[in-house]
C-alpha cells in the first residue's frame, strides 16, 4: 500500500508492507515484530526505526532531516488527547459484524490454521538456522503440543513430522516450509465466528483457542498420569513458562507480545500464585486454563 501526504507543503512517502508475502524483503531489512515502522530520508537506504507506540508526526520529519519551527510537540500531543476525549464523548463506536454461534469444528479448525500459520511466519524472522537460544523453545513447545492436544486432532500428524525432522527443520526456512507443506490445515480462511469480520483477528483468535484448548488437555494429561516420582506430570509453572517462553520468542505480534510479557512477569491475574511449581492436585492444574 502506498499514501502520500504534505504536511506543511512537504511530501511524504507511506509504504504498508506485508511480511507475510514479503518474507525476503522483512528478512534483509531485519524485522523481529510486527507493526514496525521503519523512517528513511529521501535517496537513503540509512532508516530509523521509529517507537510507533509513542510516535508523533514532527518527530518523522525529524528523523529525515527537516525541522519544523515553533512546535511543541508535547502541547500537540495534549490537544491530540483532547478530540480523541471529545469523539468519545459523541459516541463513535466500532461496528463489528454479526458472528454466527462457534461451534466445535470451527475452533479446531481456527486454531490448526493458527498453529500452521505461527509455525510458517514466527519461527524464522532473520535467514540461516536458529540461534542456540531459541532451539530448545521450539522443542519445549512442540513436544508439550504433542503430549497435551487431542489424541484424535489431525494436528498430531503435523506436529509428530515437525518434531521427527527437528534437527533439519531448525537449519532453515525452506526445510520448515516442506513440513508445513505436507500438512496444510483444514480451511485457508479463519471462520466468521473467530473473524468477527475482521480478518485479521482470525490469526490471534485462533492461536489464543489452541493456547487454552492446551491448557485444557495439561489438566486431562496429568488426570491420566500414573506414576510414584511425579516427574511424568506438568506442573502449572512449567507449563505457564513454556508458554511465555514461546511467545517471547516467536510471535510476531511486537504489541501483543509486549503486553502478554508486561502482565506475566508483573504476575498478571495472580499468576505467581495461582499456578505453581509443584505437582499439586486436580484444584491447582484447573486453574492454568481458568488463568
Amino acid at each position: 500500500m502506498h499514501e502520500i501526504v504534505k504536511p506543511y507543503g512537504i511530501q511524504l512517502d507511506f509504504y504498508a508492507v506485508s511480511c507475510t508475502v514479503n518474507k525476503p524483503l522483512c528478512k534483509q531489512q531485519e524485522i523481529h515484530g510486527y507493526p514496525t515502522v521503519k523512517v528513511y530520508p529521501a535517496g537513503s537506504n540509512n532508516a530509523t526505526v521509529a517507537k510507533y507506540f509513542d510516535l508523533h508526526p514532527f518527530l518523522v520529519l525529524r528523523d529525515i532531516g527537516l525541522e519544523i519551527d515553533h512546535v511543541d510537540v508535547e502541547k500537540s500531543e495534549a490537544i491530540g488527547e483532547e478530540n480523541e476525549d471529545e469523539r468519545q464523548a459523541r459516541g463513535y463506536t466500532i461496528q463489528l459484524a454479526h458472528a454466527p454461534k462457534r461451534t466445535k469444528s470451527d475452533i479446531y479448525a481456527d486454531a490448526y490454521r493458527s498453529f500452521h500459520f505461527a509455525m510458517k511466519t514466527g519461527v524464522f524472522m532473520t535467514n540461516g538456522p536458529l540461534s542456540n537460544s531459541s532451539v530448545p523453545i521450539l522443542e519445549d513447545w512442540l513436544n508439550l503440543m504433542q503430549n497435551t492436544l487431542p489424541p484424535t486432532w489431525n494436528i498430531h500428524q503435523l506436529i509428530k513430522k515437525l518434531l521427527d525432522e527437528f534437527d533439519t527443520i531448525i537449519q532453515g526456512d525452506d526445510q520448515m516450509m516442506k513440513v508445513l507443506d505436507e500438512f496444510p490445515p483444514p480451511s485457508q480462511e479463519w471462520s466468521i465466528s473467530c473473524t468477527h469480520g475482521v480478518e485479521a483477528m482470525g490469526y490471534t483468535c485462533g492461536l489464543w483457542e489452541l493456547f487454552h484448548i492446551m491448557t485444557v488437555g495439561v489438566v486431562e494429561y496429568n488426570e491420566a498420569v500414573v506414576t510414584d516420582d511425579g516427574y511424568s506430570f506438568y506442573m502449572t509453572e512449567q507449563v505457564a513458562n513454556i508458554l511465555r517462553d514461546y511467545i517471547a520468542t516467536f510471535f510476531g505480534c511486537e504489541v501483543c507480545r509486549m503486553n502478554f510479557l508486561q502482565a506475566y512477569d508483573n504476575c498478571g491475574l495472580d499468576r505467581c500464585n495461582r499456578l505453581q511449581a509443584k505437582v499439586g492436585d486436580l484444584a491447582m492444574w484447573k486453574q492454568l486454563p481458568i488463568w
